[in-house]
């Protein structure tokens, strides 16, 4: 067996052998490597983000990054179980999968973390050390910096096993500890034609616990506490070498390589979190940075594809972003000003459509009233034909498009301001086009549902939600703000 043991010393340049490594191609040739990290390193930002992109490089190539940051028994011990093949990464997760059944009848497996992406707050292992009244700063200590490899996911197990942590009458306490999230939790409860399959890197038995309690036929499959970030990757992908489509769902940077490798992603990211995910991820179109929603995402199906909804307000530069910021309500900016906002907001969306449907024709359809000044921004920046939707009573009707042959063979862009339940949107997506129609919006609420034929582009999303009436009484519509209209305080 070849190792490449790669260390970061004081000049902190990452060395293999005595040859600088900048790229892990140099590693295609070794079983298995190694990095170690001196205790006294200080990692700047940079110097993490290069380690984390080493380590998911080396995962595409079939090979796992062994990140050790101490030098004790523990570590010499692990570096010889490395070498006899105890800690690959790939075995791990067909041992994980040899454990669940997989359904005939699911188009889709959702694969899930549990620990603040399935709940809220302090995470089971967490609560665990609380109830014995241990100290955890060894266990924060083992994940210092943020790495999530095989060694900190073995060294964490190790802990937890000399602790004798989780007792069944620990198990019975953390259980009961557990908030889950519950928006969450109705959702995959309301799926259908999908797996859930919970992938946690805490303790199997408390998450089948608490899924079974909350309504979630699931088995959570335990690996001893062996999950690292490669682990998760190579779950995602043998699910799809066997066919499958997967959906990935996590709040970490533990997450993130499965969720690149997944067919579609989205991110639950706390605070403390949100920055380092939206920059990492905002660049692959599959995965949604949700992390504005508190735990909350959209219900959004699409007939052409799995990727329905595009969300721009991450993939924009800081002065566009703050230009989205002030299209909310916070903002306080009314009539021309707000006007003026949402034109500009109309560019950047149309930018985007532009770019993901190059050398197509279109006509816009606007949604009155609040989508009036995004629908005139598109067609300006198309140049092409503007119609008008009524949704004051139904039938809805659309001036114009039966009397107009040279529609035809354009693609509709159906433009509404705000997407609160998706239920007006929806039912103006199903009226008689001949090319499916392409939505955009200015807000799109988290508790939205919306089944739509074509891709959904928003400017932001928005974690309030409008669908029950006693939520939006206290704010301004956007039309009655856009318009100077404030005759009603009810929206």
């Amino acid at each position: 067996m070849k190792i490449a043991f790669y260390s970061m010393g004081t000049n902190k340049k990452i060395r293999w052998e005595s040859f600088e490594v900048d790229d892990p191609v140099d590693c295609r040739n070794c079983d298995c490597c190694i990095l170690q990290i001196e205790n006294e390193d200080e990692l700047t930002g940079e110097q993490i983000e290069k380690i984390r992109q080493i380590s998911f490089d080396l995962c595409k190539m079939g090979k796992e990054l062994h990140i050790i940051t101490e030098s004790d028994s523990f570590s010499e011990g692990y570096i010889h179980d490395v070498e006899g093949g105890k800690y690959d990464a790939k075995t791990i997760a067909r041992h994980w999968l040899s454990q669940i059944t997989l359904s005939p009848e699911a188009d889709t497996v959702i694969l899930v973390d549990c620990d603040r992406t399935l709940s809220v707050g302090a995470d089971s292992t967490h609560i665990a050390f609380d109830y014995w009244k241990k100290d955890i700063a060894a266990f924060f200590h083992i994940y210092r910096d943020g790495f999530f490899s095989t060694y900190q996911a073995a060294k964490a197990a190790d802990i937890a096993a000399r602790e004798n942590l989780f007792t069944d009458e620990c198990i019975s306490y953390v259980s009961g500890k557990i908030q889950l999230n519950s928006a969450l939790i109705d959702d995959l409860k309301s799926q259908q034609r999908v797996q859930i399959l919970p992938i946690t890197a805490g303790n199997a038995k408390i998450w089948e616990l608490v899924l079974h309690k909350a309504g979630l036929d699931v088995t959570v499959p335990d690996t001893g506490m062996l999950m690292s970030e490669a682990v998760k990757y190579y779950v995602c992908r043998m699910l799809q070498e066997s066919g499958h489509i997967v959906m990935a769902i996590g709040d970490s940077p533990l997450d993130i390589p499965m969720m690149i490798q997944s067919n579609r992603a989205y991110v639950i990211s706390n605070k403390g979190k949100r920055d380092y995910m939206e920059r990492v991820l905002k660049k692959y179109r599959h995965i949604h940075c949700l992390s504005y929603c508190r735990y909350h995402y959209p219900d959004v199906h699409c007939a052409t594809g799995i990727d329905p909804v595009t969300v721009i307000a991450p993939l924009v530069n800081s002065k566009e972003a703050e230009l989205i910021g002030q299209s909310k309500s916070s903002a306080k900016l009314c009539g021309r000003q707000l006007r003026n906002v949402h034109g500009e907001i109309g560019g950047l969306l149309a930018r985007k459509i532009n770019e993901d449907f190059p050398d197509t024709e279109f006509y816009v359809v606007v949604i009155l009233r609040s989508g009036l000044m995004l629908g005139l921004s598109i067609a300006d920046h198309f140049d092409c034909p503007i119609l008008f939707c009524s949704v004051d009573k139904e039938p809805y009707w659309i001036s114009g498009m039966q009397e107009d042959e040279k529609l035809s063979d354009k693609t509709p862009i159906l433009v509404d301001g705000v997407i609160n339940t998706g239920e007006t949107l929806g039912k103006v997506s199903r009226l008689p086009f001949s090319v499916t129609p392409v939505a955009v919006t200015g807000v799109l609420s988290c508790g939205s549902s919306l089944c739509c034929p074509g891709k959904v582009y928003a400017a932001r999303l928005s974690s309030v939600y409008y669908g029950d009436s006693d939520a939006r009484k206290p704010v301004i519509d956007t039309s009655d703000r856009l318009y100077n209209l404030f005759s009603e305080m009810d929206e």
